[in-house]
């Protein structure tokens, strides 16, 4: 290997599981180019230990199999607990390379490309082009010149025995916290059924409290899989901060059996939690969830959810990134980045960056600044800065300050202020300003000013035609001429 020249090995489990397809994203991508090499242990699994001579001869090269005129699948790998394995990560034959695995340096289900037309190269022309990757999937997330090792296993297993002797290990660990238990566990992995099968009344039973501002509740730092999977399932209410440091595991919630809500923190040397697949939970100021698959969380202020595919999330002044699948209440203060794929979103109150697709409800003041795609509901004094693209129905007080493209259908009191391409349909008692090479088709006590080239169709209403260029059809109430 040119040492020169930064190297990337992507190692982890081939998902099968979740489609990309299924959830919104590209099934296909352009190949990258010679510099990515696809690779597969053919169904064998892949063993690793201290005197394993060779990882990487275990896999077979696919590249050719894989690529047919340019395009590629849209690739996935998972975690599994063996790539936290120092065993395998420093083995002699990887230890050089630049790892970004999943759920270790990347999100659990890492994708060659989670991106649309918009943000990424759909054809291999668009990569001849030099166009770049811009969504979370593997390859916007690494220099896409440099070499690439994609390896696909089955399975992962290794062992490696350090020089503490295993029979004193039980003894030893049952006289340290739970959270150093974790930690300990993470150093020789056959050590781990010692954290898991702690008698509630042990030194490991125990739980610490927060070290400021939360004295009144018992909160445990938890650093392995296999603990929060047991203090899932305590009876117990839950108050944990997943831990940090090079040692500590990705821990992802799934579903559980208690009557409240687990509640998430983040205090001292905390890591974001890898993933919610299920339960109840509540994550209070400055937590981070990585994704969200399924389940029911709320979002306290100050708390971000970076990827939400699907459940329900309940968001009380906290920050969703990006919804693709499943569907968010902004109940007051919050807000949400963009909404794309099959999201939905109900805004009360709060606001939206980008809607590119899914269906957006908003009421009261919620504001969404720009839909370029899917649908948006606007209620009472709700307002939209921008519509590029996608559907607009508008009743009530609501306001949408541009139009550039897309459909508008405004009725009531709403009004639409400058419209300078797109299609506005209105009625009642609607208002709208409009211009350059826009649509306007009116009726019923609807109000139209047209400016430049517009052409307004008129089924009843009054329309105000400014200058000599406005294509006027239909029939009208009342045309109001005004001098250019």
């Amino acid at each position: 290997m040119d040492g020169s020249e930064m190297h990337y090995l992507i190692l982890g489990i081939g998902s099968t599981e979740e489609s990309p397809g299924a959830i919104g994203l590209p099934d296909q991508v352009p190949f990258p180019g010679a510099h990515f090499e696809v690779c597969a242990d053919m169904g064998n699994g892949v063993s690793f230990s201290d005197n394993h001579p060779s990882v990487l001869g275990q896999f077979t090269e696919m590249t050719d199999s894989v690529v047919v005129n340019g395009m590629m699948p849209n690739l996935t790998l998972r975690y599994t607990e063996a790539l936290t394995s120092d065993a395998l990560r420093k083995h002699h034959e990887l230890d050089l390379y630049t790892k970004f695995w999943p759920g270790v340096e990347a999100p659990d289900f890492l994708y060659l490309c989670s991106g649309t037309a918009e943000t990424c190269p759909v054809t291999p022309q668009d990569v001849a082009d030099g166009k770049p990757h811009q969504c979370d999937g593997l390859l916007a997330q690494i220099d896409a010149s440099s070499p690439v090792l994609w390896l696909a296993c089955t399975s992962i297993t290794g062992t490696s025995y350090g020089d503490l002797l295993t029979e004193l290990i039980p003894q030893f660990m049952s006289h340290l916290p739970l959270e150093d238990r974790g930690r300990l566990s993470q150093v020789d992995k056959r050590h781990r059924a010692v954290v898991e099968n702690a008698p509630g009344n042990s030194p490991a039973g125990k739980i610490r409290v927060p070290r400021e501002k939360r004295a009144d509740v018992g909160l445990r730092t938890i650093y392995t899989q296999s603990e929060l999977d047991a203090s899932l399932k305590e009876s117990s209410v839950l108050h944990f901060q997943p831990g940090g440091g090079s040692k500590a595991e990705p821990l992802t919630v799934t579903a559980f059996h208690k009557a409240s809500p687990v509640h998430l923190f983040a205090w001292t040397d905390a890591q974001p939690l890898a993933a919610v697949e299920g339960g109840i939970l509540t994550a209070h100021e400055g937590t981070v969830i990585t994704t969200m698959k399924s389940g029911s969380v709320t979002l306290q202020k100050g708390a971000t959810l970076m990827r939400m595919v699907g459940g329900d999330v309940q968001i009380e002044g906290g920050f969703i990134a990006k919804v693709s699948g499943g569907k968010a209440t902004v109940r007051t203060d919050g807000s949400v980045g963009e909404v794309d794929v099959i999201g939905e979103v109900v805004l009360p109150a709060g606001e939206i960056t980008v809607l590119r697709g899914g269906v957006a409800s908003a009421a009261g003041n919620a504001r969404i600044i720009t839909v370029s795609g899917g649908r948006a509901d606007l209620l009472g004094s709700a307002s939209i800065g921008t519509v590029a693209g996608g559907r607009v129905d508008a009743v009530g007080a609501a306001v949408v300050e541009n139009v550039t493209g897309g459909k508008v259908y405004a009725e009531g009191g709403v009004r639409v202020d400058n419209v300078t391409g797109g299609k506005v349909y209105v009625k009642g008692q609607a208002s709208v300003t409009a211009s350059g090479a826009a649509y306007v088709r009116v009726s019923e006590q609807a109000t139209v000013h047209a400016y430049g080239t517009a052409t307004v169709h008129g089924q009843g209403g009054t329309v105000h035609v400014h200058g000599t260029d406005v294509t006027l059809t239909g029939r009208v109430d009342s045309e109001v001429r005004h001098p250019a």
